[in-house]
């Protein structure tokens, strides 16, 4: 099992939000599974990116692991609770352990990031 957290500094609008996520490889596929509070309603887009940074706004953490995999989009319900349901079979553990998980502010626009944490071994 594996986690992905936000390390706890100051909180910018990019970092105030709470919850977790669990990954797990599953046969030929990764999944993960989780909670998440804090972001706006409506469609975020989600992605691995390169770097275990989370400051600047999330912008530490470098650009998209791979821009041509596409992790699909979750979705925030009106009360703020965000429910985590993403499989994949692009991507193995071995390459996102150590690395930044980022949601954007919404499905179209990658460049607006709302949300990181660090894939960490549990």
């Amino acid at each position: 099992m594996w986690k992905s957290s936000r390390q706890n500094q100051e909180k910018t609008p990019a970092e105030a939000w709470g919850g977790s996520i669990s990954h797990k490889l599953e046969v030929c596929s990764w999944s993960i599974r989780g909670t998440l509070s804090g972001l706006k309603q409506g469609a975020h887009g989600l992605n691995i990116h390169e770097e275990a940074k989370l400051g600047d706004n999330c912008n530490a953490a470098g650009a998209p692991l791979n821009p041509n995999i596409n992790l699909g989009d979750i979705r925030t319900s009106v009360t703020g609770a965000t429910m985590v349901r993403v499989t994949s079979r692009e991507i193995s553990l071995e390459d996102i352990v150590g690395r930044a998980i980022v949601i954007n502010g919404n499905a179209a626009d990658e460049g607006t990031r709302v949300a990181c944490g660090v894939i960490r071994a549990s």
